[in-house]
């Protein structure tokens, strides 16, 4: 008789979820993280999320939209880590101290006029994660590639 595996992974809905890591304070799962299994990228592409994603997960492709604008403006990049990143992109955009160009967009478009933006600054969405971090930069060469945000295209 076969021992039963105990690594064996239990079965994870594909998509982007909020609230996994269970911390009240997740400040990306209470504002940031739209749950979703799939969004609509700027080029009209209906992408849809063939992985389970959320605020922990690495290597990580994925899709930002300008609040300030009303989505006018958005942004695909890479990640090792999404929740480092995102809280990266959050502090550059409050405070304009950055060479990403989403980031100043962000914090340029926001404090416009003496108008001070309020978080949350932008919406996370997730193309997908990847098993190996050295997959991140084909990966997202291809999205630019693809036209699906508006500063990369």
């Amino acid at each position: 008789m076969n021992k039963p595996n105990n690594q064996t992974k239990k079965f994870e809905k594909h998509g982007l979820y909020r609230n996994e890591c269970k911390d009240s304070r997740c400040n990306l799962c209470a504002s940031y993280i739209q749950e979703c299994n799939n969004f609509t990228t700027s080029n009209g592409y209906d992408w849809k999320i063939k992985c389970h994603i959320n605020c922990r997960s690495i290597n990580v492709l994925y899709f930002l939209s300008c609040n300030s604008c009303n989505g006018n403006t958005t942004y695909t990049g890479k990640t090792v880590n999404l929740r480092q990143r995102m809280n990266n992109h959050i502090s550059a955009c409050r405070y304009g101290r950055s060479t990403d160009k989403f980031d100043n967009h962000v914090f340029k478009y926001s404090n416009y006029n003496n108008h001070v933006a309020k978080e949350p600054y932008f919406k996370i969405y997730a193309f997908m994660t990847v098993n190996n971090e050295s997959k991140l930069l084909p990966y997202e060469a291809y999205l630019h590639q693809m036209g699906f945000d508006t500063m990369n295209s």
